[in-house]
């Protein structure tokens, strides 16, 4: 935990010469008294940073975290959200905008993400070992997006979802994803356009369990086609008088 005013400003100093043009200092696992020491070293350090990359507002990864995929976190300090412990922490300071937390943890984790809706601080899910239906209990509430490599065995799975469209040559080919993996891959190599492609599916995916849509297959050709046939389809259907 940096605990000094130099410390940042030497920090935001070297990300402007590599064009970063905003931060968001982030917090690990500490005690609390840390953390109010913390948001004062912030409020600081923000007076006083005139050439730097811009403070955006602080970002806790902290305390609310899963101890299976903890990370390099310090496991003494994980807990579980009570309303008293979270409420006085952001008593502390205004410039908390962003919490992340694992919404598995039974207890007090569904009613922090009203909490954190209130406050208008986004809440997204990390150092996690949610499972589908408590994700989607998680976003119900208030939790925004999903932050963190995730399981291994899910980012595998993802990539060889993409390597059976490479390999199938009849209509995934016709696929915008396909399409960007080819474009990708003339100045890129294939590994690292597989990988992309794996990530935008997963967005695809997210997105589908985030609204409760099904898959269409029409959506995933050329937009420019799929408006076509849309548009043909509510032609054919008015003339049945179906619409």
């Amino acid at each position: 935990m940096n605990r000094t005013t130099e410390t940042y400003l030497v920090a935001v100093e070297k990300h402007t010469q590599f064009g970063t043009t905003s931060l968001l200092p982030t917090t690990p696992t500490s005690t609390n008294e840390e953390l109010h020491h913390t948001f004062a070293v912030y409020r600081e350090t923000k007076k006083q940073n005139k050439v730097g990359s811009a403070f955006l507002g602080i970002h806790l990864e902290c305390p609310y975290l899963s101890g299976s995929l903890k990370g390099s976190q310090d496991s003494r300090y994980l807990k579980k959200p009570i309303f008293t412990d979270y409420n006085t922490i952001t008593g502390w300071s205004d410039d908390i905008i962003r919490w992340s937390i694992a919404p598995e943890l039974i207890k007090g984790a569904l009613e922090f993400g009203n909490f954190l809706k209130r406050k208008v601080i986004l809440a997204p899910i990390a150092h996690s070992d949610a499972v589908h239906n408590q994700v989607l209990d998680a976003f119900d509430v208030g939790y925004t997006h999903i932050t963190k490599r995730g399981p291994q065995e899910l980012r595998t799975a993802m990539v060889q979802c993409v390597l059976g469209m490479v390999r199938c040559k009849r209509k995934p080919e016709r696929y915008r994803l396909m399409v960007q993996y080819r474009a990708m891959k003339s100045y890129k190599r294939s590994d690292a356009s597989i990988i992309a492609i794996a990530r935008k599916l997963s967005t695809i995916m997210y997105t589908m369990l985030k609204r409760r849509e099904p898959f269409d297959p029409l959506r995933m050709e050329y937009q420019k086609k799929y408006l076509d046939m849309q548009a043909a389809a509510f032609s054919a259907a008015e003339k049945l008088h179906i619409c």
